[in-house]
């Protein structure tokens, strides 16, 4: 596994031509959703439209309690809240957004 999926993917980007380039899954509810909207955006404008984004809300709860968010239960809420954040941003227009765990 690796810690940083989206950086190495931003590598091979860069080192190829015509690879599809794409990750397993980026697990939402473990991340700044903006933050992520914004690399994934980024790595799909250094391949040309070669990125494949994967997304998934991780099954361990484990995952949750190592970076110190609670109710792993609650993370499909937290991974559609994410979503539709990252969904919101890559319309290119000024937002806000204020859910039960996002607030922006």
């Amino acid at each position: 596994m690796l810690g940083a999926p989206i950086v190495v993917a931003s590598s091979i980007a860069t080192r190829t031509r015509q690879l599809r380039v794409g990750m397993a899954v980026q697990v939402l509810p473990l991340n700044n959703p903006l933050r992520i909207a914004e690399e994934a955006a980024t790595v799909d404008q250094i391949s040309a439209g070669r990125f494949d984004f994967g997304i998934g809300r991780s099954g361990s709860p484990r995952a949750y309690d190592l970076y110190g968010i609670p109710l792993w239960g609650k993370s499909q809420a937290r991974f559609l809240e994410a979503l539709e954040i990252i969904r919101q941003a890559w319309q290119g227009e000024r937002f806000s957004y204020q859910g039960e765990y996002y607030r922006f």
